[in-house]
């Protein structure tokens, strides 16, 4: 018995962790990688800054989560439907971007760029949805509280809401979230066009700085971030971090005026014989 239970642990350990990458997958493609496909089709910096608000859905989706969580799909259920439909509309989605030239159809892209991003946050909804349930089918509750989740539609919304800002300092603490990584977004939201086209740097530089040792950085960086936070607290290592976050953005401003001589080695130029 035991190890049929660890056996079905690791199954859905797998799972989730599959289901994660996917998510994580579509909000990379509308981000960085979205970003360098327009530089190098020579968009102008104004409308490649514009179409960095297509990720709003990711901040919006708690509008449209209680349908989802409310509505059954046939056939297939809540979960399992939900996921299979938001994944086929997904993939059929980036296909249609994929043969959008942004040069020649900047409007019809940025839309398709706006409904990978609303059915990416739909795929997130879902996902985050059955992590939730995972630790309750577990217990063998699982159709009690889909059928509470059903009679209350959008009570569990509305109360939430009223249950945050009932308490103290709600307003200020929801202002320290909006504000706390508002530069470092900034920063990064025009950060793959200026390393493509005013740096200079090739696309294979900007692919592998970002996607393999900016990957290995930042699964490093969390846990290093989590073991100092259960050492210092949580306020003391927000604002530790929100620092060094702070002072980590002006690494752009150096790079902008020292220029990439600093980050690259000289290349060898034979020698002439003319001096």
């Amino acid at each position: 018995m035991t190890i049929r239970f660890r056996l079905q642990g690791l199954h859905r350990l797998a799972v989730v962790t599959l289901l994660g990458f996917a998510s994580g997958l579509s909000l990379a493609l509308t981000g960085q990688a979205m970003q360098a496909w327009l530089t190098v089709e020579g968009i102008s910096l104004a409308t490649i800054g514009f179409l960095s608000l297509v990720g709003m859905p990711y901040t919006f989706k708690f509008l449209w989560a209680p349908l989802m969580d409310r509505f059954d799909l046939p056939l297939l259920g809540r979960r399992r439907g939900w996921l299979v439909l938001t994944q086929l509309a997904l993939a059929g989605v980036l296909m249609a971007l994929a043969a959008t030239s942004p040069r020649d159809a900047i409007r019809v892209f940025a839309l398709l760029a706006v409904a990978v991003a609303f059915m990416s946050a739909s795929q997130d909804v879902v996902i985050d949805a059955y992590r939730t349930d995972l630790p309750a089918a577990e217990r063998g509750i699982l159709p009690l509280a889909a059928w509470a989740a059903r009679r209350a539609r959008f009570q569990t919304l509305l109360g939430g809401l009223q249950s945050y800002f009932s308490q103290r300092g709600a307003g200020a603490f929801l202002l320290f979230i909006v504000l706390y990584k508002l530069g470092d977004a900034f920063a990064g939201s025009l950060m793959t066009a200026f390393l493509l086209k005013s740096m200079a740097y090739s696309s294979a530089e900007v692919g592998v700085v970002n996607k393999v040792v900016g990957l290995w950085l930042t699964i490093g960086g969390a846990l290093l971030g989590g073991a100092l936070m259960l050492r210092l607290g949580l306020w003391r290592s927000l604002m530790i971090f929100g620092v060094l976050q702070l002072l980590s953005n002006l690494g752009f401003w150096w790079l902008a005026v020292s220029g990439k001589a600093y980050c690259r080695a000289p290349r060898y130029r034979p020698s002439t014989g003319v001096s």
